[in-house]
């Protein structure tokens, strides 16, 4: 008897700490917008692209070396399901070397 109730505590204790996990990926969004931050020469461009899924309204930052020095360039979009944009779009002082850092923040 005592083995039966040891085993049903055992199964309890199981789903409880199951059901949390589950409720959690329900909430996480399985998709995101993106940002992508190409460049060629001193040409640079900051796009924010949105999948499928649904509307949302995004803030990029990126930021390219040249030498020794960061250039940064930032923009926002209101983007419909599936939509990409350039939300900056401009020249650098000099030829650009590499893009080194990369940020986004949406509101769904």
């Amino acid at each position: 008897m005592a083995r039966i109730a040891g085993i049903a505590l055992l199964s309890a204790l199981v789903i409880a700490a199951a059901a949390p996990v589950r409720a959690q990926e329900q909430l996480t969004p399985k998709e995101a917008a993106t940002v992508t931050c190409p460049f060629d020469g001193r040409a640079v461009r900051t796009v924010i692209a949105n999948p499928r899924d649904k509307a949302r309204s995004c803030n990029a930052t990126c930021i390219w070396r040249y030498g020794q020095v960061l250039y940064r360039g930032a923009g926002g979009a209101m983007l419909a399901a599936g939509e990409s944009k350039t939300v900056y779009n401009a020249l650098a002082p000099v030829k650009i070397d590499a893009a080194v850092q990369s940020g986004i923040s949406c509101d769904k």
